[in-house]
C-alpha cells in the first residue's frame, strides 16, 4: 500500500521527539468503541520505527490560513507532488486490503473461547502493559515513580479476572489513574481495537488488520450509559435499521451482549437487537457487516454529506468521522454542489480524531489565489473545480470531539474563520501509539506530550463561541439546530467570522 504523507509524518514523529510537533498529523481517533495467527503476550514487540498517531497526535501542517492560525511546514507540504497518492492509488490500494482480508481464514475459535481468560493469561497480559508504559509512556516521572504503586494496588483484583470484559475493566481502571487521555487498553471486544489496528495497519506493516463485524454505532461516554447508544454513523447497519441516538441496546436474538464478539459470525445474516426506546421494549433487525472500521468511518463521513434548505439560502453539512484521509474526504464533498452553498456547517462531534490541519485548506484560502476553473467537452458536458471556499463556517464540536479534531476547533477559533457551536472538546491532545500484546488485545498509549502555539490542550480542550447542550433523551439535534441558526444569521450578515453577532441565537438552548 503507498503511504500517505501523514503515515510519513506520523512515522517521523516517532523518530525524533524534536521534530515531533512539526509532523503532528494525528491519524487516531477520538473515543468510539471496537484472528489472524495467533503469538503469546510475552512475544509482542514494539516496532523498529514506533508510529505514533493523535487520537491525539499533534497534527501536522499549516491551514492555508492566517499565521495565527498556522503550524510549521509539514512533511507534505516539504515532499514532492509525485509523492502524493491520487484518489485512484488511494481506492485501489484499500480495495486490495479489503480483498486480502475477505480471503484470510475466519478465526475458528468461538466467541465464549475468546472471550475467557484466566489468571495465566491475565498475568501475562498485564507484565507486558506495565512493562511498556515503564518503558515508552511520555510522562517518565509518572511511569516510574507513580505507575509502579498504581500497578501494584490493581495487580491481584486483574489476575481475577475471569473474561476479556473484566481484564479490560480492571486493567483501564489502573490506566485512568495516569489521568491522561490517548492511555486504554483494549479487546476483540470492543471496537477501538479494531479502529486502531485498522488505522495503523494502514501505515505500519508490522500491524495484524483484523476485519471486525461493524454495527455503525457509538455505544456509552460521554455521560450515555455503558449499552446506551451515543451516535450512529451515516448510511451503516445500525442507520438502515432505524437504530436512534439514545437508545439502549439490551440484548441480541433473546441473549444478553457481551460485547462486539456478541456478534461474532453475524455478518452478513440478519439479527435481531432488543432495545429500549424511550421507556419501550422494541426487536429492531439489523445485518451486520464486516469492515475494515477505519475505511467505514471514513465512508461514513461522505455520507453524510447534505445540503440543507433554510430562508437563508442553502446550508452544506459535512460530518467528519474520523481523520486520517478526511482532507480527501472533503475534498471530494466539496467539490460537488456543496461549492454553491451559502454557508457550510462542519459537524467534528464524536467519533474518532485523528484529522490533520490540512483538512482546514480550503476554507483559508483566498479566493483571488485560486480561481474558479471550468471545463467544456464536445457533447456539452461541464465540470467546475473550485478549491476554495470562503463563505461563513460553522463548526459542531462537544466532548467527543477529540485529539485533531481539537487542533482543526482550536485554528478556527484562534484565527476566527469559524463560528464554533456546542460544548467544550476533550482536551485530549497528545500522541498515541499502538503496542500490540496478542492476537486478542493491545495497549494504545501516550508517548508525546505538545502544545499548540504555546497553548497545552490536555486536559484543557477548546471552548465553544456558542454553548449549547444535546441530551441523549432530546428527540431533536440542538447542537445541528443551533448551527443552522448560526449560519442563517452570518447569511445575512454577509459574515464568515463574526460569532459576537450570533450569540443570541443560543439563548434559552
Amino acid at each position: 500500500m503507498n503511504r500517505t504523507c501523514a503515515s510519513r509524518a506520523l512515522e517521523n514523529v516517532g523518530r525524533s521527539s524534536s521534530r515531533g510537533f512539526r509532523c503532528l498529523t494525528s491519524l487516531v481517533l477520538a473515543l468510539s468503541l471496537f484472528a489472524p495467527a495467533a503469538h503469546g503476550a510475552e512475544d509482542a514487540k514494539p516496532a523498529d520505527e514506533p508510529a505514533t498517531s493523535g487520537e491525539g497526535a499533534p497534527p501536522s501542517g499549516r491551514t492555508g490560513g492566517p499565521p495565527e492560525a498556522a503550524g510549521r511546514r509539514s512533511d507534505k507540504e516539504e515532499s514532492s507532488e509525485g509523492d502524493r497518492p491520487s484518489k485512484t492509488q488511494l481506492e485501489t490500494s484499500t480495495a486490495s486490503r479489503q480483498s486480502a482480508q475477505d480471503d484470510s481464514t475466519a478465526d475458528p475459535r468461538s466467541a465464549q473461547e475468546l472471550y475467557a481468560v484466566d489468571s495465566e493469561y491475565a498475568r501475562k497480559v498485564f507484565e507486558k502493559v506495565d512493562s511498556t508504559i515503564n518503558k515508552e509512556f511520555f510522562d517518565a516521572k509518572a511511569a516510574t515513580e507513580s505507575w509502579p504503586s498504581i500497578a501494584a494496588h490493581h495487580r491481584n483484583n486483574i489476575l481475577e479476572a475471569g473474561n476479556l470484559k473484566e481484564l479490560s475493566n480492571r486493567i483501564n481502571a489502573a490506566l485512568a489513574e495516569l489521568k491522561v487521555s490517548h492511555t486504554q487498553f483494549v479487546t476483540i471486544n470492543d471496537e477501538n481495537f479494531y479502529f486502531l489496528k485498522n488505522l495503523f495497519a494502514s501505515f505500519q506493516k508490522n500491524i495484524e488488520n483484523p476485519i471486525g463485524e461493524y454495527l455503525g454505532i457509538g455505544l456509552g461516554g460521554q455521560g450515555f450509559r455503558e449499552n446506551q447508544v451515543r451516535y450512529v454513523l451515516d448510511g451503516g447497519p445500525a442507520a438502515i435499521a432505524g437504530i436512534k441516538r439514545g437508545d439502549t441496546v439490551k440484548g441480541l436474538n433473546g441473549k444478553n451482549i457481551i460485547g462486539l464478539l456478541s456478534f461474532k459470525g453475524t455478518a452478513d445474516t440478519t439479527v435481531t437487537l432488543q432495545v429500549i426506546r424511550n421507556g419501550k421494549p422494541m426487536d429492531i433487525p439489523i445485518r451486520p457487516l464486516k469492515k475494515d472500521y477505519y475505511e467505514a468511518y471514513l465512508e461514513a463521513s461522505k455520507k453524510s454529506a447534505k445540503i440543507i434548505s433554510t430562508p437563508a439560502g442553502s446550508v452544506g453539512y459535512l460530518r467528519l468521522w474520523c481523520g486520517g484521509k478526511s482532507k480527501e474526504v472533503v475534498d471530494e464533498v466539496m467539490e460537488g454542489s456543496m461549492a454553491g452553498t451559502k454557508a457550510m456547517i462542519l459537524d467534528l462531534r464524536d467519533g474518532f480524531g485523528g484529522n490533520s490541519l490540512e483538512d482546514l485548506d480550503r476554507f483559508y484560502r483566498p479566493p483571488a489565489g485560486y480561481p474558479v476553473f471550468k471545463t467544456y467537452g464536445r457533447r456539452g458536458r461541464k465540470s467546475l473545480s473550485q478549491l476554495t471556499y470562503s463563505k461563513p463556517l460553522i463548526t459542531l464540536i462537544n466532548g467527543g470531539s477529540r485529539s485533531g479534531k481539537e487542533l482543526l476547533a482550536f485554528s478556527l477559533k484562534n484565527s476566527k474563520r469559524g463560528t464554533l457551536v456546542g460544548e467544550k472538546t476533550a482536551g485530549a491532545v497528545l500522541a498515541g501509539r499502538l503496542f500490540p500484546i496478542d492476537d486478542r488485545c493491545a495497549l494504545y498509549l501516550a508517548v508525546l506530550d505538545g502544545t499548540v502555539n504555546g497553548v497545552r490542550l490536555e486536559a484543557v480542550g477548546v471552548e465553544p463561541d456558542i454553548k449549547c447542550s444535546y441530551p441523549a433523551d432530546s428527540a431533536k439535534d440542538t447542537q445541528l439546530e443551533a448551527a443552522v441558526n448560526a449560519a442563517q444569521a452570518a447569511i445575512r450578515q454577509g459574515t464568515n467570522h463574526k460569532p459576537s453577532l450570533l450569540r443570541s441565537h443560543s439563548a434559552g438552548r
